[in-house]
């Protein structure tokens, strides 16, 4: 029935009117006349036109000010007009798909038939890319084109939306990507990029005798070079910091033992 298509349905084909009686104060009334195959008659109009929406009638009734729609009475009192909606049936309209490329032709009481199978007719993607697709072209949006769409990253294998594929290659852990110190070692998944860093030869680090004082950064190729360099400085350092080291050891010592003759006392 036309009440099992939907207001989407319902805004292509019927005149949009007013009503007061209706809290939005907005209905659907007749089908629109643009609809039509070939135009009418005076004679046929009188029998099938709406004289409030002026749409062709949907649910035509018979009123003191003439015939209406069933959803444009406005309050008033309404007699089906049987024989009108003979004529009005056999009306040949054409689909209101046309201009998007549907040829159907057929009479008023096949168009709902017509429209559940009407691959023109706008749906939304069920997806939730908020696309209006053409029914015939809805499989093929959400298999190959809908952003929303779920597919397989080809490095981890999880499923991903495809509109969020350019956030997870950020972070994808199977990812191959270059050694970020530019060593000429194949592109590694990023898993193992904190191991290969760990022993990159490019990779920057810290003097070993960097808790004696020392403050110099080398590449780890280098380093060995450095200490080879630095011999004489690093052992003034490794001096210095035993010294330290036994200067602090003597005091602790000393404080040790004060604080064991007080207890003495008391």
């Amino acid at each position: 029935s036309m009440a099992n298509i939907g207001e989407s349905f319902l805004s292509h084909i019927c005149v949009e009117t007013h009503q007061n009686v209706f809290p939005s104060g907005r209905i659907r009334g007749g089908y629109k006349q643009d609809l039509l195959e070939s135009s009418l008659t005076p004679l046929e109009k009188s029998a099938v036109i709406c004289c409030r929406c002026e749409g062709i009638m949907r649910g035509p009734q018979f009123t003191d000010k003439g015939y209406k729609c069933r959803s444009c009475l406005d309050g008033e009192e309404g007699r089906p007009a049987t024989v009108n909606q003979m004529e009005i049936e056999k009306l040949k309209i054409r689909c209101p798909f046309k201009q998007e490329g549907c040829g159907w032709c057929g009479t008023i009481s096949l168009l709902v038939s017509h429209v559940e199978e009407c691959g023109f007719f706008p749906v939304s993607c069920p997806l939730g890319c908020n696309d209006s697709i053409k029914k015939k072209d809805l499989k093929k949006h959400e298999e190959e084109e809908c952003v929303e769409r779920r597919t397989k990253c080809n490095f981890c294998l999880i499923e991903i939306k495809v509109s969020q594929h350019s956030v997870h290659v950020k972070t994808c852990p199977n990812l191959p990507i270059e050694c970020p110190n530019g060593c000429k070692t194949p592109k590694l998944p990023r898993k193992s990029m904190v191991m290969h860093t760990n022993k990159c030869p490019l990779t920057t680090i810290p003097c070993p005798f960097k808790k004696y004082g020392c403050v110099v950064m080398r590449k780890r190729k280098d380093i060995e070079s450095h200490e080879t360099e630095s011999v004489v400085k690093h052992l003034r350092m490794m001096n210095t910091h035993i010294e330290k080291t036994e200067e602090v050891s003597q005091y602790s010592r000393g404080l040790k033992w004060e604080i064991t003759e007080i207890k003495e006392m008391f």
